[in-house]
């Protein structure tokens, strides 16, 4: 015969078990920072982009391409060129023919390049 508050005993149990193991694995998570060097390329846009180059500010690297064919809604993450710096300028262009010269663009500081149609 099982004792009148064994079952009282079992629910108590569960609760305390349960009081004690989900705060550790329900706490929320901390966005993480991008890791350095990586830059998050995302296409808003109604058209495909086509080809999106970074450029150093150091006069001696070539333009690194970093995206090309992200279509509509897509998003990548890219590696930044190893310049030691920060400070880079972007050129790009879409499949409307829509170009995009953005110079002296702190990456350090951001990023993310996000692409919209405003």
């Amino acid at each position: 015969m099982i004792p009148q508050n064994f079952f009282s005993r079992l629910v108590l149990a569960a609760a305390a078990f349960a009081c004690i193991a989900l705060p550790a694995s329900a706490a929320p998570a901390k966005a993480k920072p991008a890791p350095k060097g990586v830059v998050t390329v995302s296409n808003a846009r109604e058209s495909t982009l086509l080809e999106l180059a970074i450029v150093s500010k150091n006069k001696k690297l070539e333009p690194e391409i970093v995206a090309r064919n992200l279509e509509s809604g897509a998003s990548i993450k890219a590696k930044l060129p190893k310049t030691g710096g920060c400070l880079y300028d972007i050129d790009g262009l879409f499949e409307d023919q829509t170009t995009i010269q953005m110079p002296g663009l702190n990456l350090c500081k951001d990023a993310t390049l996000r692409f919209t149609d405003q």
